[in-house]
């Protein structure tokens, strides 16, 4: 008889079921795993290290007060001077990771230094913060807990960019929260999120780790609208009230003027970005795909 692999099952009814979907529940599916994945990583990282911190300095402590105890019973006998000599040994290299892992933590004093960058990776990705809140709480061993609540709306393919170019700024910083609803301002191109990021703290105020500058990733994650928003506004045009009263065309840098402000390619407008700047047209990118704006017809009788 032939017996089938109950994982490959499990597998092949998953994924009949995930291909049954719409494309909106797939990328429900898609937002959910990328949400349990920071949540493990935090659960992966971020607790064990300070488990393991906590529980290198006992076993430090343990090691010194047996080393007492063997200089009181065996002051002059051999074997008691090598395990003395081996006990010195296991505690040093414990000191030594406890060192290291410390070495990886920023101080008290940078925290500021943190929160500017991560408001200035916020700017990079043209993210208008609407809340930034921060908390420092004291934790076991003598560490601090900074906890930084964020709250903004944003294009759904940017959230991905901006959590990994926050999570390169220093090694032991995750996310604790984070939760995903539908914009009010605007249902089809914006998510409004509500984001949890905490670190571990050093004890010392000397603690000299460098926070990295705030890089731009790709955006890897490419959703043409809102996950939240009906697929059938995903079709209508989103260039709202944009007008071109103006275009100085250009092969070494084009120039366009849009609602009386003069943009450049890579400029953004209302949160759309401008992609090209032709000789009577600009072409933007509204999220949900590109568009044209071709110049007024008052600026083309100038």
């Amino acid at each position: 008889m032939n017996s089938k692999n109950p994982l490959k099952t499990l597998a092949s009814v998953c994924y009949s079921w995930y291909n049954k979907r719409n494309p909106g529940e797939r990328r429900l599916l898609l937002m959910l795993s990328f949400i349990s994945v920071c949540s493990f990583y935090f659960s992966l990282i971020l607790k064990p290290s300070l488990n393991e911190i906590s529980g290198l300095k006992i076993r430090r402590q343990e090691y010194l007060g047996q080393l007492e105890k063997i200089k009181l019973q065996y002051p002059d006998v051999a074997k008691s001077r090598r395990e003395i000599t081996d006990i010195k040994q296991s505690g040093a290299e414990l000191k030594t990771r406890i060192e290291g892992i410390e070495s990886k933590l920023i101080s008290v004093s940078q925290e500021q230094v943190l929160l500017t960058e991560i408001i200035k990776q916020a700017q990079d990705l043209d993210i208008d913060l609407e809340s930034v809140k921060q908390e420092v709480r004291e934790e076991k061993g003598g560490f601090y807990r900074l906890c930084i609540d964020l709250k903004f709306s944003v294009p759904y393919r940017k959230i991905p960019v901006y959590i990994t170019g926050v999570e390169s700024l220093v090694p032991f910083i995750a996310i604790e929260k984070m939760s995903l609803s539908q914009s009010k301002n605007d249902p089809v191109l914006l998510v409004d999120v509500s984001l949890t990021l905490n670190t571990i703290l050093s004890r010392t105020e000397d603690a000299s780790v460098e926070i990295a500058s705030a890089k731009r990733g790709k955006e890897a994650v490419d959703f043409k609208r809102s996950p939240f928003a009906p697929a059938f506004l995903s079709g209508k045009s989103q260039k709202r009230n944009l007008k071109v009263n103006g275009i100085t065309y250009s092969s070494e840098g084009s120039t366009a003027i849009i609602n009386g402000t003069i943009v450049r390619v890579g400029d953004s407008v209302e949160k759309m970005e401008v992609k090209r700047i032709l000789e009577d047209s600009v072409i933007i990118d509204t999220g949900a795909g590109e568009e044209t704006l071709f110049l007024s017809r008052d600026a083309l009788r100038k």
